[in-house]
């Protein structure tokens, strides 16, 4: 594979915020670049800082630095403050780190085939008295904590969530307006029959006997703010007991503005895989500039965790074959920002996947093409982007902890890595250790590599630019 030309749009360790700010031995906290550039404006414009702290720490906030408290987080909060208030918090001892709250964005049936989903649901049947036999597992039982833009009825859901919450500030809705959690949700653990009568395009998730949890943190536009997003992590956290979730599916991102260790989304993530709980995020969608030069370290914000598991997107070619599926062009490629980790951990299929189509939601509604079969609360359409490749593997990771109950984190990533097949292609920073197999991370086995040794794997196009990228 031939790349005329490679682009670095990011600096990866030379222009780290880590450094000591101001001079002698003055105590200065660690700012985000988003915070440094918005203390260099000098300006009186208030934007949204995100503080860690415990509760003697945050009373001071109102008390002795005068400023507005918008939101409480579990250990810290968010504040509004301009360039002096952010230089002058930034002194004190009791914050060791402030870090701005952006915007965050969302980034069938060959697909389960692809990812031999299918194979693990209908298990082994064994030898003579059932030697070596494995049960079929559907995930029954595993809750799955979507955290997105809302779960909305559907026919292939009845009965599949168990719980919905809003973490969105001023809007209690848990509906999906924008079109995006639903079809994520569909891709986990949807429900192939309703689809029989209107289209062959969706034959079920990954993982149809999961409970899903709604968690609602993006609203109509598709957008929110990375403080709800934490919320809505510790929210699936602090009752996690109660719906067994085991894993959390963040199909969204931002930029990558500091290092994983202080970024406050990753730091969520850290305490969500600390309390047992898989955490599988998107790789971001950022893998080529717009006019098709690759861009190296795109990984969004919290893909660049190294406790998750991030997931770049493959074009299958609409084939259940292997030797023929590329990383698409859009898919972030590491390394990380800051820290040059190697990611996306695995890779799975995302491009033009057909799942969920939300009624009445923003996407179908001002994007009609993607729509591609059935009405109202049975219809289904395509999207493609990383947000597609996630679920894949939450659904898959569904199915493990449903054969081996007691697998930590950590091992379900391990067993993920050891199934996958390698893309020498793309290599470690396209799509890590390689396309995910189910089955063969059930087997704990290497899958079988092609006799024909390395395929002719070109770089894809991304050729129709109507398809939303999730």
């Amino acid at each position: 594979m031939t790349i005329k030309r490679i682009a670095l749009v990011v600096t990866l360790v030379a222009s780290s915020a880590l450094g000591v700010r101001g001079s002698g031995d003055d105590f200065r906290a660690h700012l985000s670049d988003d915070l440094l550039g918005h203390v260099a404006q000098h300006t009186s414009t208030r934007t949204r800082v995100i503080v860690h702290g415990n509760d003697a720490a945050l009373a001071t906030l109102t008390t002795r630095h005068n400023l507005q408290i918008l939101k409480r987080l579990a250990g810290g909060a968010v504040v509004a403050a301009n360039s002096d208030e952010i230089d002058e918090l930034s002194k004190d001892p009791a914050f060791a780190h402030l870090s701005g709250d952006p915007f965050i964005k969302v980034g069938m049936s060959v697909s389960n085939q692809a990812t031999a989903a299918d194979q693990v649901r209908a298990g082994v049947a064994g030898g003579l008295f059932g030697i070596g036999a494995i049960p079929g597992v559907n995930g029954q039982g595993i809750g799955v904590a979507v955290i997105d833009s809302g779960i909305s009825s559907h026919a292939a859901l009845t009965n599949k969530v168990v719980a919905n919450v809003s973490l969105i500030t001023g809007d209690p809705s848990v509906a999906d307006a924008f079109g995006h959690g639903t079809h994520v949700a569909g891709i986990i653990g949807g429900n192939g029959a309703p689809a029989q009568t209107v289209t062959g395009l969706f034959t079920g998730g990954v993982a149809p006997g999961v409970q899903l949890v709604n968690v609602r943190v993006l609203g109509a536009d598709g957008t929110g703010r990375t403080s709800d997003v934490i919320a809505g992590i510790q929210w699936a956290i602090a009752n996690r007991t109660q719906y067994n979730i085991r894993v959390i599916n963040l199909s969204l991102g931002h930029p990558v503005m500091e290092p994983a260790a202080t970024d406050p989304l990753c730091e969520a993530v850290a305490d969500a895989v600390q309390a047992g709980i898989v955490v599988v995020a998107a790789a971001g969608n950022d893998g080529v500039a717009a006019d098709g030069t690759m861009i190296l370290g795109g990984i969004t914000s919290p893909g660049n965790s190294l406790l998750a598991i991030t997931v770049g997107s493959l074009n299958t070619q609409g084939t259940v074959r292997r030797d023929d599926d590329t990383v698409a062009t859009y898919s972030s490629r590491g390394p990380t920002r800051y820290d040059g980790a190697v990611k996306p951990d695995v890779a799975a299929p995302g491009n033009k996947i057909v799942s969920l189509e939300a009624s009445g939601s923003y996407l179908p509604g001002a994007y009609s093409y993607l729509h591609r079969a059935g009405n109202g609360t049975n219809a289904y359409m395509q999207l493609s982007g990383t947000s597609m490749a996630a679920p894949m593997v939450s659904g898959g990771v569904a199915l493990l902890l449903q054969g081996t109950p007691g697998m930590i984190p950590a091992q379900v990533k391990m067993a993920l890595q050891a199934g996958a097949t390698y893309m020498p292609d793309a290599g470690l920073i396209g799509a890590g250790a390689g396309s995910v197999n189910f089955m063969a991370s059930q087997d704990g086995e290497q899958p079988a590599r092609s006799a024909a040794g390395r395929p002719d794997r070109r770089p894809p196009e991304f050729t129709d630019r109507r398809d939303f990228l999730g």
